[in-house]
């Protein structure tokens, strides 16, 4: 996984940003930029989230973060399974297991 710092410095460069207007828009000098991407400066949360807003990114983005989480095919595979279950269970609202009332009548379907 890559530094923060290089992430920052990579997407500022692929939108042709200069050291300078990132750190006006932070409020500091070009050096600092400098040396916030070199690594030898920290960078504050707010100096963060101000990077990420102006290089209209996600700090998840700049942390180079992707996270493995639900692909699309398990949702539409997901989706599928619970129409067909749908479908076979299909009955009235006052047998269905999982109607709303606590008096409802039950199926056994």
């Amino acid at each position: 996984m890559k530094p923060v710092q290089e992430t920052m410095r990579d997407i500022r460069i692929s939108k042709n940003i200069s050291q300078g207007e990132l750190g006006k828009e932070l409020g500091l000098d070009q050096g600092k930029i400098c040396l916030i991407e070199k690594g030898f400066r920290k960078i504050s949360t707010d100096e963060l989230y101000k990077i990420a807003k102006f290089l209209k990114v996600s700090i998840d983005e700049l942390f180079n973060y992707k996270p493995e989480g639900i692909r699309l095919i398990d949702i539409v595979l997901e989706v599928r399974e619970l129409k067909e279950f749908v479908k076979i269970h299909t009955c009235c609202a006052l047998c269905c297991p999982w109607a709303p009332s606590t008096n409802a009548l039950r199926c056994g379907c």
